[in-house]
């Protein structure tokens, strides 16, 4: 799977918001600053799944945001509906701190299986999808995160 040649995951679960360790030992910044010194690339971005990775979050998460996260009744966790943009935020500032300029946020359709028998449909994905706009800038409130990137606009 291409997506686990930078995230550190385990189990389809995210594991920490920096990047696998061992195939990025001093994270991102080395690489973007040294491609942009060598190179005309002026943006670089990192895919995601909408609620971190396939399955969630792994509980022994190094995110440092547990406040922002939601355990399902079948004990996921993932970014909260009703406060998930504290998480997103906070993944968006270190990538921007990393030389990221934007982010790809894949499976934003399946976010009511990912709270099915805890929270509305409509509620879930409208609180995970503002969550995430909050956070990359979309609403002005945190201009210097990382750009999502909304095709039907751009």
């Amino acid at each position: 799977e291409a997506d686990r040649l930078a995230l550190d995951v385990e189990e389809k679960k995210l594991q920490a918001l920096a990047p696998d360790h061992i195939k990025f030992p001093e994270g991102f910044l080395p690489v973007t600053e040294r491609i942009r010194s060598k190179c005309s690339v002026d943006y670089f971005g990192v895919w995601h799944a909408v609620c971190g990775y396939w399955e969630g979050l792994t509980d022994d998460n190094t995110a440092d945001c547990d406040e922002f996260l939601y355990r399902t009744k079948d004990g996921n966790l993932y970014p909260g509906p009703a406060n998930g943009e504290g998480f997103y935020r906070t993944w968006y500032e270190y990538l921007k701190k990393e030389g990221i300029s934007f982010v790809k946020v894949d499976g934003q359709s399946t976010v009511a299986n990912y709270f099915k028998d805890n929270i509305p449909a409509p509620q879930a994905a409208a609180g995970i999808a503002e969550a995430i706009e909050k956070a990359s800038g979309t609403y002005g409130r945190f201009g210097e995160a990382v750009k999502v990137i909304d095709p039907r606009k751009e």
